[in-house]
């Protein structure tokens, strides 16, 4: 995850709390079979500033299963 942001400061577990939404709809549409651990690897966010364009960049990797 990339969270582009304005220069605001944010807490970046808040990020991470506010992407349920998004995953979820992933589950939904196919993209990703389940949302539990089993599955997805949660890492904590990149956070980077663009004042012209904010923006929350999810970039979803293979992963074999193991930590």
């Amino acid at each position: 995850l990339v969270y582009y942001a304005t220069n605001r400061v944010r807490d970046d577990a808040n990020i991470v709390g506010g992407l349920k939404g998004h995953v979820d709809a992933l589950v939904h549409a196919g993209w990703l079979v389940d949302d539990n651990r089993n599955v997805l690897r949660h890492e904590m966010p990149e956070v980077d500033v663009d004042r012209e364009d904010p923006r929350v960049v999810l970039r979803l990797e293979p992963w074999d299963g193991k930590r």
